[in-house]
């Protein structure tokens, strides 16, 4: 061991240093997914990789109107967690500031960071169906089904023939309570079909679960939900 090296780990030891953790832990990270519950729009933080019963400070940041929320949890014996925005603790719901929220998690030293981004407070349209409801926004979409939620993470623009094909993310829900330490079975997933006048083909595509389910829609028409409670 060179004397550089050498001076360093006494001086380390001397002053009570311990290595520092880096910004995004390894282990530790966050996930963001947009959710729809009887119309109502907000969003499920989860957080993994955490220490068993580590208490973690989770702040939420709007770049467009600087609102701030602070949410403190203490994760579960299996390392995760989860926080709402947009929903109460008791089941009730409030509107979701438009813009990129910046989310950021502390606990133990280590920092995991995420963000997603609201859309505005009102729909640009609403669609439903059997089975399913969706709501378009300016930035994206977000998609209600019996059991699973998805959103669509981009414009949802269609063709001159109507026709649209856009990425986002399916969730597959389960009956039965959801547990604090339960990580979203989250999928990437495709959005193909078309729009003629006021009725809409919608196929969902989830490649890696083999996955391809198709969807009417009809404009301003409440989707018929079956919740698999």
């Amino acid at each position: 061991m060179s004397r550089t090296v050498y001076f360093f780990v006494i001086a380390a030891l001397l002053l009570g240093l311990s290595p520092r953790v880096s910004a995004q832990s390894a282990t530790r990270s966050l996930t963001a997914t947009a959710r729809m519950e009887t119309g109502h729009l907000y969003y499920e933080i989860v957080g993994t990789g955490f220490a068993p019963g580590e208490r973690v400070r989770l702040n939420a940041r709007n770049e467009l109107s600087h609102a701030r929320m602070v949410f403190r949890v203490e994760t579960e014996v299996s390392g995760s967690w989860r926080v709402f925005i947009g929903r109460n603790d008791n089941g009730t719901f409030y509107q979701v500031t438009g813009g990129t929220w910046r989310i950021r998690a502390r606990a133990g030293g280590g920092v995991a960071k995420t963000t997603f981004t609201a859309p505005g407070d009102e729909a640009m349209s609403e669609w439903g169906g059997d089975h399913v409801q969706l709501r378009i926004f300016e930035t994206g979409a977000v998609l209600e089904y019996d059991c699973g939620h998805g959103s669509i993470d981009m414009p949802f623009v269609v063709d001159g023939d109507g026709r649209f094909d856009v990425a986002g993310v399916h969730v597959f829900e389960h009956g039965g309570p959801v547990h604090n330490d339960e990580v979203p079975d989250a999928h990437a997933a495709r959005y193909t079909g078309q729009v003629e006048g006021e009725t809409m083909t919608l196929t969902l595509s989830v490649p890696d679960r083999g996955v391809s389910e198709t969807f009417s829609l009809v404009r301003d028409a409440p989707g018929s939900i079956v919740r698999c409670y």
